[in-house]
């Protein structure tokens, strides 16, 4: 997984409104899926906050024949143990 502060830069310049800016670098389709998502009457700051207090879902899929070979091939609540292994391996 990549740095999570990587391409964040520290700058020395001061806006008008005598706020500090950081510069970050994206990956350009990251940009492009982050502008669509962003709504206009919200600044960019707005946006990373609001991403920043509802995190997106995280959905990890799984091979059912693995899950069933992990739980030795008992499958009378296999929904039990599915969400099990979720928990364990999350």
């Amino acid at each position: 997984m990549s740095d999570p502060d990587a391409g964040m830069a520290d700058t020395d310049e001061e806006s008008d409104d005598k706020k500090s800016y950081k510069t970050m670098r994206v990956p350009e389709e990251d940009w492009k899926v982050a502008k669509a998502a962003k709504k206009d009457e919200e600044t960019w700051g707005d946006y990373l906050q609001r991403c920043g207090e509802n995190p997106p879902t995280i959905k990890r899929f799984v091979d059912a024949d693995e899950v069933v070979k992990q739980i030795g091939g008992k499958i009378d609540d296999l929904s039990v143990d599915v969400n099990r292994l979720f928990d364990r391996f999350g």
